[in-house]
């Protein structure tokens, strides 16, 4: 497996500036936290002004709720899609 490049990267997430280092492109790593940070600013308009902490925590609790519901329907799909293909080869 070849090994990534580290780059670093300066991110703002929710206002507050994050110098990282990242292997991934420096465009996909502003897209995510523009996401996280997207997220953040839902969940502040929910519970008000609330400690920045608190915030990524629950956008961090959704985020991961959201993909384990996505992974459960890939699972899903993946199993059908693993039966018709053993049907198919049955024939």
């Amino acid at each position: 497996m070849e090994s990534k490049e580290t780059k670093d990267v300066d991110l703002n997430i929710f206002g507050k500036n994050f110098h990282i280092k990242s292997d991934e492109n420096e465009d996909y790593s502003k897209k995510i936290a523009s996401f996280l940070s997207n997220e953040m600013k839902e969940i502040s308009k929910h519970i008000g002004a609330e400690k920045f902490e608190k915030i990524a925590i629950i956008a961090a609790l959704n985020i991961t709720d959201k993909f384990f519901k996505e992974r459960e329907k890939y699972c899903i799909i993946d199993d059908k899609l693993g039966n018709l293909i053993n049907k198919n080869k049955k024939k």
